[in-house]
């Protein structure tokens, strides 16, 4: 299926690839009701077909909306750090400060409670394109504890589900009736503010959650200043590694079930079935097809290609519009049995990779696995260095400064065989060697248009090293 996608996540051109970050309740019997359209709905899509229906009719995810909630409901108390929450121009202190608990959630539906389902329609003439998420909308009643006392906590609210497995639900406690113990201990700074209420905020997986809790303020006389966030830390904050990492800055209150953070990714856990499917889940059905053939003009050659099974936490990039996540993961790839003399015969290269899942909306099964080397790990090796990393006997072109290898593919599994359960996969994928050399370049940002007579500022500049692609040496492709 083909997707709208913005600017920012379409791949790279070939040639000069540069490593740079950035870039209420009502009751319906059992027919379906049809609410009219959106009117200002703009663009080249058609506005989703909206419709309402009870919690036990069966929604375009297959299931029930009842289902579903049975589906995500957690199994057991989560564990909830209370953070040191520094995102106001001064920081206040609180009760229970920062700690770790456990966190019980219980989620129940309103009884006769309507569904709503926005169900996504593609513009006329293109049925693969994709105008956005479909997702259907249930009332629920939500009761939150932590076991040290500062939530114990009583209302409703709206899950919203994004497939059979994964739901998002956002709540605004307000102060006064709250039952928990959470406060803010007096201080000078504090004296003219009260606390309005918490945002909470709620993503559920089968068997597991995660979310934050943040404050909110009300001043207690309409003449003083509005309370407002400093410059925030741990918005600007990055981390030095790839991986997980424990931020220093908070704009929440507490969070859960992890504090570590990633740079432009989440963080779960390699068995958090955070599509109704886990990273580990992932990796488990590409491996049942990790023998492959790679086919150039002079033959063909068996390979296998195996990824290390993930384990901890992982930085994980969701797709909302696209209903996938993508993850890093060691990967090798060797010839196995291949013929005497051929290209391949000593083929055996290793790498970081980014592994993408996507899983069919009603939970059925995994429906489509992509991999590609890591970008990063794109380095340019002299081709004494690439011979012996890769087992590949080549040599650079006259001007550049070495090689570098690539291996991407697609394992996608046909509808039909989805629906009866058998095991017809489409294999696709190439391996290349191309010529390449480092080059340097400035990554840009703050520039602005000065005023007339005005000096122009500088904009804001770094010098990135990054990998011009030439001439390709070698490229193979995967068989079906």
């Amino acid at each position: 299926m083909r997707h709208q996608r913005s600017p920012c996540q379409r791949m790279p051109e070939a040639g000069l690839l540069l490593l740079a970050l950035g870039c209420g309740q009502r009751s319906v019997g059992d027919t379906a009701q049809l609410v009219p359209p959106r009117e200002d709905f703009a663009g080249p899509c058609s506005p989703p077909v909206v419709s309402q229906m009870g919690s036990r009719d069966v929604t375009v995810f297959g299931a029930s909306a009842e289902e579903m909630l049975a589906g995500v409901l957690p199994i057991a108390p989560s564990p909830l750090f209370w953070v040191a929450y520094d995102a106001l121009r001064f920081t206040p202190s609180y009760s229970p400060g920062v700690s770790e608990t456990t966190l019980t959630l219980t989620i129940a539906a309103v009884e006769n409670a309507v569904v709503v389902q926005h169900v996504s329609v593609p513009p006329p003439g293109d049925p693969e394109f994709s105008c956005g998420p479909t997702t259907v909308e249930l009332s629920v009643h939500l009761a939150l504890a932590t076991a040290d006392g500062a939530l114990d906590e009583r209302a409703d609210g709206v899950l919203e589900f994004s497939s059979r497995h994964t739901a998002v639900l956002i709540l605004t406690l307000p102060a006064e009736g709250r039952s928990g113990s959470l406060a803010f201990n007096p201080s000078a700074e504090l004296s003219d503010w009260t606390l309005q209420g918490l945002a909470i905020s709620f993503n559920l997986w089968p068997g597991g959650s995660s979310g934050h809790v943040a404050p909110s303020f009300l001043s207690r006389h309409p003449t003083t200043p509005p309370i407002s966030p400093k410059t925030s830390e741990a918005a600007l904050e990055q981390g030095t590694q790839s991986g997980p990492w424990l931020p220093q800055h908070w704009n929440n209150l507490a969070v859960w079930p992890y504090r570590e953070r990633c740079n432009g990714a989440t963080v779960y856990d390699a068995t958090d079935r955070i599509l109704g499917w886990s990273p580990q889940q992932a990796v488990a059905e590409l491996a049942t097809r990790s023998g492959r053939t790679l086919a150039t003009s002079d033959g063909s050659t068996p390979v296998r290609f195996t990824l290390d099974d993930p384990a901890g936490l992982l930085c994980v990039r969701i797709d909302s519009q696209l209903d996938g996540l993508t993850f890093p993961v060691q990967g090798r790839l060797r010839a196995v049995g291949a013929a005497a003399g051929s290209t391949f015969e000593h083929l055996d290269a290793s790498s970081n990779f980014w592994l993408s899942m996507h899983a069919a909306n009603d939970g059925s099964a995994i429906d489509r696995l992509h991999w590609e080397r890591d970008p990063y790990a794109l380095t340019v090796q002299t081709p004494a260095d690439f011979n012996a990393s890769t087992g590949l006997d080549l040599d650079a072109l006259d001007g550049d400064d070495g090689l570098v290898w690539s291996w991407q593919g697609t394992d996608q599994l046909a509808a039909a065989a989805a629906d009866a359960g058998a095991a017809a996969w489409t294999l696709t994928g190439q391996f290349q060697v191309q010529a390449a050399k480092e080059e340097t370049g400035l990554i840009c940002q703050g520039a602005f248009t000065p005023p007339p007579g005005a000096a122009a500022a500088p904009p804001d500049c770094r010098t990135v090293t990054g990998v011009r692609l030439g001439n390709t040496l070698l490229s193979a492709e995967l068989q079906p």
